[in-house]
């Protein structure tokens, strides 16, 4: 008697996803309401954030977490796996800025306050960028890496989603118009 065959079925492809986020600070949609508004309406900051944006990325993130560290009552960080390897420098920074006495003053200041806030983080923006140029925070080759980085991430992303484009394009059943294709012609 023969055996019948199992059927098996294929396994599902893996489809490694980079992460999303670039912010290290915790927010809510007021929070990015607020910051998305000064942004909009301070032309200095977008001017910042195009200047640091040249030397390291994700750099308007890190004014981003500036703005929210000031404004912010309480400051809760997003675990690493869900931050960018490429932002790891903003979190350095923020690790080193934030439990500083004279950030503790400044805070004071800006607490629960858009505008000081922003101010605020305008200016430790500035110093950070004048820090990267002069390589104190990072040297040259350091940057380079961080670009790397996320070239390698935005390169996974992209390949990311065209797996998952073929691989729903291949679990689709066919439609009623779609034509069966036709094995013979693979055969000529």
């Amino acid at each position: 008697m023969a055996r019948k065959s199992k059927s098996v079925k294929p396994r599902r492809l893996y489809i490694p996803q980079p992460p999303v986020a670039i912010s290290w600070l915790e927010s809510d949609s007021y929070d990015r309401r607020a910051w998305k508004e000064i942004r909009d309406s301070a032309p200095s900051l977008a001017t910042l954030a195009n200047s640091g944006g040249e030397l390291i990325p994700h750099f308007d993130a890190l004014l981003q977490d500036l703005f929210f560290s000031l404004f912010k009552y309480n400051l809760i960080f997003q675990p690493p796996d869900t931050v960018r390897r490429s932002a790891i420098l903003n979190r350095t920074i923020l690790e080193q800025l934030i439990p500083s006495p004279v950030f503790e003053a400044l805070k004071s200041r800006t607490l629960l306050e858009e505008d000081k806030a922003a101010i605020a983080a305008i200016v430790l923006g500035e110093q950070v960028l004048e820090m990267v140029r002069s390589e104190k925070l990072v040297n040259r080759r350091e940057m380079l890496d961080l670009w790397d980085l996320a070239h390698q991430e935005d390169d996974l992303k992209e390949r990311a989603e065209a797996l998952k484009n073929v691989q729903e394009i291949t679990d689709a059943p066919p439609q009623d118009g779609d034509a069966e294709p036709d094995h013979d012609l693979k055969d000529k």
